[in-house]
């Protein structure tokens, strides 16, 4: 495997477990592989969906976060400000 971002070949295990999925107290259902680049210091993991884009742009996942109005709040506070 190679980095993904500066392509280098020598990289390593920096995690293995369960990671936070959403909110906080909810985490990942099997352990996560965390890669760590020896030349550029970046840390990634392999994709663990199949539609990301669907995960996190749809309403669902906004309320697994609790935050479903908060977005619409935030977007809202945010334009006002521009």
């Amino acid at each position: 495997m190679k980095c993904k971002l500066c392509n280098y070949d020598k990289i390593h295990t920096t995690y293995q477990g369960l990671i936070r999925n959403g909110r906080l107290g909810r985490y990942t259902e099997n352990p996560i592989i965390m890669w760590k680049c020896d030349n550029c210091d970046v840390i990634w993991h392999e994709s663990i969906l199949e539609d990301m884009k669907y995960y996190y742009e749809s309403e669902e996942y906004r309320n697994s976060l609790e935050g479903g109005e908060m977005r619409n709040c935030f977007i809202n506070c945010m334009t006002k400000r521009h």
